[in-house]
């Protein structure tokens, strides 16, 4: 490789992340490598002066950081902004993200996560430790990190993983060759980017804390209403039950039917939010394997919607228990 040529592209996008965003900059910065990378931002039309804070570490540093700043709000019109905008623009071997109310901690992160993908090219990303802070209790939250080597995509395609978009390294050649999806149908951020890295290729942990996810109330994936997070829930099933279909795992028939077995409960509760009488009836739950109480619940429910009278009254009544659950 070239002095002059991009090893890694670190893609960062950010919308009203103006508390947060010198953090996650400052944690790019302070990268100590061997090799040249680059710092893109893309700022979705914040309200916050998140875009001004950008500008100027953009003006501080324009060898290392291009701006990306929009007039209007893109992800509101369906644009995918890893895929569409910014994966696009990067020159680098390997794609890093480090969303902007996120940071990272450990000054050769990437210069430990790199060597990992040069030295075997089956591998197709690498992941590391990671911490998260919950932003209103302003403390470190415990949780249970599972290591995940090798061929993971069965247990990832099962939601058994613990990678997170903070911590990873990944081969630019095969998120390129990723199928694209309709985000209005299916969540198309990390949930579909890894898995569909798992199904290609080999994955390796790196045993360090690099980096801190940040939780906020609300975010791309945390919610205060229970609308919105049945939304979501429904959006992350359809990617997961996509691979599932498409591409199965050679030996995870169980982790497929669990996929499909959740999905079909998130499905559910999206009809019922939305009163989706033609999806309810697409819909099919097993009791069998063993599920959770409340799964079972939902798949006794769904038997008990045999006619649109029937599910009109459920929904009328899960209205109003999403209304008291959201009070």
């Amino acid at each position: 490789m070239r002095s002059d040529e991009v090893k890694v592209s670190v893609l960062c996008p950010t919308y009203n992340h103006a508390p947060y965003i010198r953090a996650c900059l400052e944690g790019v910065l302070k990268q100590e490598t061997d090799f040249k990378y680059e710092i893109l931002v893309h700022d979705d039309y914040s309200t916050d002066g998140t875009a001004d804070v950008v500008q100027e570490y953009a003006d501080r540093y324009p060898e290392r950081i291009r701006f990306i700043r929009q007039t209007e709000n893109q992800y509101s019109r369906g644009v995918d902004i890893v895929r569409d905008v910014l994966l696009p623009q990067s020159r680098g071997e390997y794609i890093a993200i480090c969303e902007g109310d996120d940071y990272w901690t450990h000054p050769k992160k990437l210069q430990m996560q790199v060597p990992m993908l040069d030295a075997d090219a089956t591998v197709g990303m690498v992941y590391t430790y990671f911490d998260k802070f919950n932003e209103s209790r302003q403390e470190m939250v415990s949780f249970r990190f599972h290591e995940l080597e090798g061929n993971v995509y069965a247990r990832s395609l099962a939601c058994r993983d613990s990678i997170w978009y903070v911590t990873v390294l990944m081969r630019k050649s095969l998120l390129l060759q990723a199928p694209k999806l309709d985000s209005r149908r299916y969540f198309t951020g990390d949930i579909f980017w890894f898995n569909w890295i798992a199904s290609r290729s080999q994955v390796k942990l790196l045993r360090e804390r690099t980096a801190v996810h940040r939780i906020l109330e609300v975010s791309m994936s945390h919610f205060k209403e229970k609308r919105r997070k049945i939304d979501f829930f429904f959006l992350s099933s359809n990617t997961r039950l996509y691979f599932a279909t498409h591409y199965p795992p050679a030996e995870g028939k169980r982790s497929v039917r669990l996929v499909r077995k959740k999905s079909a409960v998130n499905c559910f509760k999206y009809a019922l939010a939305h009163a989706d009488y033609s999806l309810c009836r697409e819909l099919y739950i097993p009791l069998f394997p063993v599920m959770s109480l409340k799964k079972t619940l939902y798949a006794l429910i769904h038997r008990c919607c045999r006619s649109e009278r029937s599910f009109m009254r459920m929904c009328e009544r899960y209205d109003r228990h999403l209304s008291q659950a959201e009070k």
